[in-house]
């Protein structure tokens, strides 16, 4: 119990004192200790496993309270243009980041050599092909493929669909509150 108190109180310390202990673990016994890295290896596996799995319900649950919580479905668009606008404009920054420094010969004389991998590259598709695909035809499919776009679109209709029947929907929207674990530990 008291090693449970004392977590909650160094929450944030004990995250930094793990991650330290983990590179200096990893800079000293790299190589040295096979069963104790595969060991380590195998617990890291399943912690990873248990993330992923916990990742898309939290999103999910966490993107309806949010847009349920604005209240209706004006000021959810408006708050959403202005996303939209704030990704446009890291876009066109990203693209800018491209750009300028091939304008001004930014590496010129510098010499790559090409490395040889086994990564397949997959097949460009067109953004008509991606807008289609943003609304998925199976919800849970989406959730069992790991497609986080289509899981975040249908929790956008879940949760404007939720303003839009208002006190009909309050019992899903409790549930939903109940798996939404947004708060401090």
């Amino acid at each position: 119990k008291k090693f449970i108190f004392w977590y909650k109180k160094q929450y944030y310390s004990a995250i930094f004192t793990g991650l330290i202990l983990g590179i200096i673990t990893g800079l000293f016994l790299a190589n040295r200790f096979e069963p104790v890295l595969a060991i380590t290896s195998l617990i890291g596996s399943i912690y990873m496993n248990a993330l992923n799995m916990m990742i898309f319900p939290l999103v999910f649950c966490s993107i309806i309270m949010g847009i349920s919580s604005i209240g209706n479905a004006r000021t959810t668009g408006k708050i959403t243009a202005g996303a939209m606008i704030f990704f446009l404009a890291h876009t066109l920054a990203s693209l800018a980041g491209l750009i300028i420094p091939r304008l001004i010969h930014l590496g010129e004389g510098v010499k790559f050599e090409m490395a040889t991998s086994d990564i397949q590259a997959t097949e460009m598709t067109s953004i008509l092909d991606t807008i289609k695909n943003l609304i998925p035809s199976n919800p849970v499919a989406a959730f069992t493929n790991g497609n986080m776009l289509q899981v975040l679109v249908f929790a956008v209709i879940v949760g404007f669909t939720l303003i839009a029947i208002g006190e009909k929907g309050t019992a899903l929207l409790k549930v939903i509150e109940f798996c939404n674990v947004s708060h401090d530990p």
